[in-house]
């Protein structure tokens, strides 16, 4: 079982190296090979596997998770490499260690990575088996048992909508991130008005004692995203959503074409991704945070014109059929 420690946040932080690591566009993932997950990933563990999110299928939309964040990391790993140096990635809610096994499993993946795991419970009986460099027991909501300016990345999956309290989180994320560090995050996903109206129901029910341990208390939306980042300090340069239609071990998973019509139709629509994945930087030293250019504009504009646009689309499409 991994070990918990303390970590004293009273020594001095020395400089960190600078983290030159690629920048993560919005189509990164067309350049990303895809994995598959019955060569490239240990599924041996003691009381669950992974073959029954995965069935006979070469590839799967519900651990494209895992794949995208992994393939984020092992570019700023090999980046670190040709600087000569290591990798520090703090998996926050590193839960069973997935994240470790689909970012080592290939055969050729960069050996340069230190890996730093927290979770509110590291009993997990396949945690132990994914060997992190280092464990800690603690809660989210407080400070987390990891120095300033420690981590390359912070990669944090489907924790955030489990939080009451997100900003507190955010702001630590930036703390203990480099100056140039990228905090990689995942989350269910929804257009702006359904997101606020989910949050409040979800705050209603888990007020009334109504939510079970660990359940949503809250449904992000790109835009939220944006607010909770700018307002930690993290530039984003990557939002994405994760696919359009989704059924574990169906047949079109073993095809390669049907998993980049799923990540292209995310990439337009990412509040209609089911979810949503981001890379938000940290600015390094003495540099701004940016403010939103053109592009960027017309993407936050986009997140909710082209999926009006789409459903539009469809609702005249088959009018016409019937008129015709």
């Amino acid at each position: 079982m991994a070990t918990a420690t303390t970590v004293s946040t009273s020594t001095p932080t020395p400089t960190p190296t600078p983290a030159r690591i690629p920048a993560i566009g919005r189509l990164a993932f067309l350049r990303w090979p895809l994995m598959d997950y019955r060569t490239s990933v240990d599924l041996t563990e003691p009381n669950e596997g992974l073959t029954g999110h995965i069935g006979n299928a070469k590839y799967s939309l519900r651990l494209q998770r895992y794949w995208w964040a992994a393939r984020a990391i092992q570019d700023g790993a090999r980046e670190a490499a040709r600087q000569g140096r290591e990798y520090v990635v703090v998996d926050l809610g590193c839960e069973r260690g997935w994240m470790k096994r689909f970012t080592e499993g290939e055969e050729g993946a960069p050996t340069n990575i230190s890996w730093i795991g927290l979770d509110g419970n590291l009993d997990h009986p396949s945690l132990e088996a994914s060997k992190y460099d280092e464990s800690h027991a603690c809660d989210f909501l407080k400070t987390l048992p990891v120095d300033d300016n420690t981590a390359d990345a912070v990669v944090c999956l489907h924790v955030f909508e489990h939080l009451k309290d997100v900003e507190g989180p955010a702001r630590e994320v930036a703390r203990i991130l480099k100056p140039g560090g990228v905090f990689l995050a995942g989350t269910p996903v929804g257009p702006t008005p359904i997101a606020k109206v989910r949050t409040r129901q979800l705050i209603e029910r888990d007020r009334q004692g109504r939510n079970r341990h660990w359940g949503h208390v809250r449904k992000f939306c790109p835009a939220s995203w944006r607010t909770l980042c700018q307002r930690a300090g993290l530039d984003i340069e990557m939002m994405t959503g994760s696919h359009a239609i989704r059924q574990t071990k169906s047949p079109l998973e073993n095809f390669g074409w049907w998993i980049r019509l799923n990540q292209l139709w995310g990439a337009l629509f990412p509040s209609l991704g089911q979810e949503v994945y981001l890379a938000a930087r940290k600015p390094a030293e003495g540099e701004p945070i940016d403010n939103p250019g053109p592009m960027a504009r017309f993407w936050g504009y986009a997140d909710w014109a082209l999926p009006l646009a789409a459903v539009v689309v469809l609702m005249i499409v088959p009018l016409l059929i019937v008129l015709d």
